[in-house]
């Protein structure tokens, strides 16, 4: 009878391969901890400015759109209602007048001015500056209204002609078609405006000045 011994597997050298691995030195503990603190200081840092930058971005975007179609809808508002040629004569100028009393509400200057710190940083604040002024003259002065309104519609024409309200963000803001008409229109009377001053030298609507007696 034949009998089969069985051989003991041989694990000392896996054995001291564990042992030389156990006794290897390790990273201590504090340096892992101040390690993982100052990756989460880093990441939190960066996550924070993100934040701050794409809420920034968006506010401005916000404050850009107010402003692009609060002046354009002014600007549609005078023109529309000065060229109007339906109304006697006689009653124009008075509906014209409270037309504008109701179209120029003056909204995006009053929420642009709320936030100076904001408003400031837009190279667009210029047009604002510019503009509200001539559209409150409107309203302020009504005794000259042919003056005052082709006195704004041509600073209107002015800063879309030199691109201080970007053509851009009149597509983005109005949408492509409205952009493009109102572009048109002001670079029109932007064009009519350099061949009056070159031939006359005086503004569209200075020689309609209102008949202050008969509008009292």
């Amino acid at each position: 009878m034949l009998l089969f011994t069985q051989e003991t597997p041989d694990y000392s050298r896996q054995l001291e391969e564990i042992v030389k691995a156990m006794n290897r030195p390790t990273t201590p503990v504090w340096r892992v901890a101040v390690f993982s603190a100052f990756v989460g200081l880093v990441f939190g840092i960066v996550a924070q400015f993100l934040v701050m930058l794409i809420t920034d971005l968006y506010r401005r975007y916000k404050m850009r759109r107010v402003l692009y179609c609060d002046l354009a809808g002014m600007f549609w508002a005078v023109e529309n209602i000065m060229a109007v040629t339906d109304v006697p004569e006689d009653d124009r100028w008075r509906w014209q007048r409270a037309q504008l009393t109701k179209a120029l509400l003056f909204r995006g200057e009053k929420y642009c001015l709320d936030t100076p710190e904001l408003y400031m940083q837009l190279p667009e604040r210029y047009a604002g500056e510019m503009l509200y002024p001539y559209f409150h003259q409107i309203l302020d002065d009504d005794k000259w209204l042919n003056v005052n309104t082709s006195l704004a519609l041509s600073a209107f024409s002015h800063v879309v002609h030199s691109g201080t309200l970007k053509p851009m963000y009149l597509r983005l803001f109005l949408g492509r078609k409205e952009a493009g008409d109102l572009r048109r229109s002001a670079e029109l009377r932007y064009t009519q405006n350099q061949e009056r001053l070159k031939g006359v030298g005086v503004p569209d609507g200075i020689e309609s000045k209102p008949d202050e007696d008969s509008r009292t």
